[in-house]
């Protein structure tokens, strides 16, 4: 409905309104008073003021006038949420006792309904705690009915979210103006069972996996050996060679400038290096054998580990009962692992 034409439809119900007001007050005073108060702030176009009088009017004295009115307030502060709810509890007060009003009414929430929104079926009766949010906004519960209409603020497609403990969270697209039931299925909470390997699978370690970790920890421990042989060879062999490179700096041309005790000590540092090189050559077949050896027990051991079958795993805990006959004992054997 335009808003001109509500505004004609309105103008006429209040005026309806004031002209029989009288005796739908007669019961209570107090409700007189703030409807009047709030109907001349509403007249002014000061809904601000003019809501809670009206609710104070309803809080003394239900009545159609009172609901209608505060819808129509709800509605041109833009709070469509709370214009529904209004215009919705009169409708179904006019209804009710068969008043004139019922047809003004249902055309202002015909109105109402024309503007963006979503209606929800919820599933009867609603679980505890349920929680819905429409693009990610909070729907407050006082909103929630049977169906449950939600004012969006543009048209298109909106992403509803409904959650309930004890069940699965429910995710849905709806259009705008459409119905959409939600349907709510208990959450699964059995705990995951281990699966159970066939009786006879093979299960745990054999002796070819000790015998591949033994082999490869002797690898790495002549490896090892090796290697530290070799580190230190070449440690002492830059020492001494930076040593005799040093002392040797007195014998370089222009004439050698040594002293005796320099030469004694150059000579002495050559000694040690040829003894170093010496003593290397001595020891390289054994630092070739440990590093080879070892790298060699190492990729043997891998190679027992990652191709040794696994030893099938004893069945215990089966038991047996087997019927004995003979010509002198009858019973029953029990047989079977413990």
């Amino acid at each position: 409905m335009p808003a001109m034409r509500r505004g004609v439809v309105l103008g006429c119900f209040f005026f309806v309104l004031a002209s029989t007001a009288t005796p739908a007050w007669a019961q209570s005073d107090a409700a007189r008073r703030h409807f009047e108060a709030g109907k001349k702030l509403r007249d002014d176009g000061d809904c601000d003021r003019a809501i809670p009088e009206f609710e104070a009017s309803l809080a003394a004295d239900t009545s159609i006038g009172g609901l209608y009115n505060l819808g129509y307030c709800y509605e041109q502060l833009g709070q469509r949420q709370r214009a529904y709810g209004a215009y919705k509890e009169g409708q179904q007060l006019a209804s009710v006792k068969k008043d004139d009003r019922l047809r003004e009414i249902s055309g202002a929430l015909a109105a109402l309904l024309e503007t963006p929104h979503i209606r929800l079926v919820l599933p009867q009766p609603l679980p505890d705690a349920l929680e819905i949010r429409v693009d990610g906004e909070l729907v407050p519960a006082s909103f929630y009915a049977a169906e449950t209409v939600v004012f969006t603020r543009d048209a298109r497609t909106h992403a509803v979210t409904v959650t309930a403990p004890g069940y699965e969270e429910r995710r849905e697209t709806v259009e705008t103006k459409h119905v959409k039931p939600i349907e709510l299925r208990a959450a699964t909470t059995a705990a995951p069972v281990a699966p159970v390997p066939p009786p006879g699978e093979p299960t745990g370690w054999t002796w070819q996996h000790w015998s591949g970790i033994g082999v490869s920890a002797v690898g790495v421990g002549l490896l090892t050996v090796g290697s530290v042989m070799f580190i230190s060879y070449a440690l002492e062999e830059s020492r001494l060679y930076d040593r005799y490179d040093a002392a040797g700096a007195c014998a370089r041309p222009p004439p050698s400038r040594c002293t005796p005790s320099e030469r004694a000590e150059r000579a002495s540092l050559r000694r040690q290096y040829n003894d170093n090189e010496a003593k290397a050559q001595d020891n390289t077949p054994l630092m070739l054998g440990t590093a080879i050896g070892g790298a060699l027990l190492i990729g043997g051991g891998i190679l027992l580990v990652l191709t040794a079958p696994k030893a099938p795993s004893a069945k215990t805990g089966q038991l047996h009962v087997a019927p004995v006959l003979g010509t002198t004992t009858q019973g029953a054997a029990l047989t079977g692992t413990f």
